[in-house]
């Protein structure tokens, strides 16, 4: 675990400085806390809905498959 990276996640307030996600707090929560992970998905099909949301990874595999599809054009 010790070449493990870490990544930190930032918010601009307006500001002109970009905050630590995890340093910004509404009603006392983190706002990392509001993510409903439950409702996370990894991948996209035909029975997706519109109370899940796609993973990071997700998105980018899905334009790596949209991208292979288009130069195959």
């Amino acid at each position: 675990m010790a070449n493990e990276i870490e990544t930190i996640s930032y918010i601009n307030l307006g500001d002109g400085q970009n905050h630590p996600i995890d340093a910004v707090t509404l009603g006392g929560k983190a706002a990392t806390e509001f993510q409903d992970k439950s409702m996370l998905v990894t991948s996209i099909n035909s029975s997706s809905d519109d109370n899940h949301y796609p993973s990071a990874k997700c998105v980018y595999d899905e334009i790596g498959l949209i991208e292979a599809r288009l130069k195959a054009i």
